[in-house]
């Protein structure tokens, strides 16, 4: 009933890390009512869950972190969620653009504080389907056994522009 692909870098460590995240996801299945919640299922990313150090956004800069490419498996599957027409509970967006996926559309998840949850808003029941490709393609798919009654359109305005403040920082 939905679906939305992104791309990821062919950088090993985020690689690894998309591809634990996304495999945590793959199967979910919701009857109507139900919801989900990524950190429920992702769980916490550390090493011992094998997790590894790659890019993450912290307080409006890019450093390294553990789970980096977490954010684009939550931004994969809140796209397809939008566009099946589920109810999006919980959602909130990162602190600078994602180059994976258009404004707007990202889901930003550190656990256990941010996190994306998804409620089956439908009549019918639903499973989600997280995938990655040999291409690093990422697709999340809701199906159903019957198909929508209704098509969903994605549309974002920009209604103003925030300039930014330039800072100049002396290191000795």
């Amino acid at each position: 009933i939905s679906e939305y692909e992104t791309h990821f870098s062919n950088k090993k460590n985020r690689t690894i890390n998309v591809k634990l995240a996304a495999a945590s996801l793959d199967g979910i299945f919701l009857m109507p009512g139900a919801e989900f919640s990524y950190n429920a299922w992702v769980g916490e990313r550390t090493e011992a869950r094998g997790f590894m150090d790659a890019p993450v956004i912290e307080q409006g800069q890019t450093v390294e972190g553990i789970g980096g490419g977490a954010c684009q498996v939550s931004s994969t599957v809140h796209a397809a969620s939008l566009l099946a027409g589920l109810g999006i509970l919980e959602r909130s967006n990162h602190s600078l653009p994602s180059s994976y996926i258009p404004l707007g559309m990202d889901s930003v998840v550190s656990y256990p504080i941010l996190d994306l949850r998804v409620k089956n808003t439908i009549t019918r029941p639903v499973v989600l389907r997280v995938t990655t490709t040999s291409e690093n393609a990422l697709i999340a798919r809701f199906y159903s056994d019957q198909p929508l009654p209704w098509k969903v359109i994605f549309r974002r305005e920009v209604t103003e522009q925030i300039p930014f403040k330039e800072v100049i920082t002396v290191d000795p």
